[in-house]
């Protein structure tokens, strides 16, 4: 596969990103890093080549170290903030319902944040979505409902 499909320009930065639903018990698996404060989604970079249900299948692998398959794409998301760096960030992630059997998940040794900062796996409540520090935030609200897939759905941190 080719390089990651993400670019920066005078303007900002742009990425796609390609991230999986795992739900186990009314839980979502989440991901947090050493650094960070923040949960986030399973899921990275589309590289060239790639079309975004291989990429999440693929990642869904290297941070779970479980193969599964991306049944049904759920959610499109049209992301805009600014990074650490205070630059623009534009970033559009596919979000696909993954087919997990309840098979043990634990933290690949492949599964890596930007910077090489080791990633740890963690389940959040979906009833208790926290407010604050865990993204998408959307989850709490649509992963709950019977909301018709796949949405699109626009994000304006700033």
């Amino acid at each position: 596969m080719g390089r990651d499909i993400s670019f920066s320009c005078e303007d900002g930065k742009f990425r796609m990103r390609a991230c999986g639903v795992i739900i186990k018990d009314g839980k979502v698996l989440m991901i947090k890093n050493e650094r960070d404060p923040y949960i986030y989604s399973v899921g990275g970079a589309v590289k060239i080549g790639e079309t975004s249900e291989e990429a999440c299948e693929r990642e869904i692998f290297e941070e779970t170290g479980v193969k599964m398959k991306a049944l049904k794409l759920l959610f499109i998301h049209e992301n805009f903030f600014s990074d650490s760096e205070n630059s623009l960030f534009h970033e559009t992630a596919f979000y696909y319902l993954m087919d997990y059997n309840g098979e043990e998940l634990s933290s690949s040794e492949l599964s890596f944040a930007d910077n090489n900062l080791k990633e740890e796996l963690i389940w959040v409540d979906l009833q208790n979505f926290p407010d604050e520090n865990c993204f998408p935030k959307f989850f709490g609200e649509k992963l709950g409902s019977n909301a018709v897939a796949p949405a699109i759905i626009v994000t304006h941190a700033n």
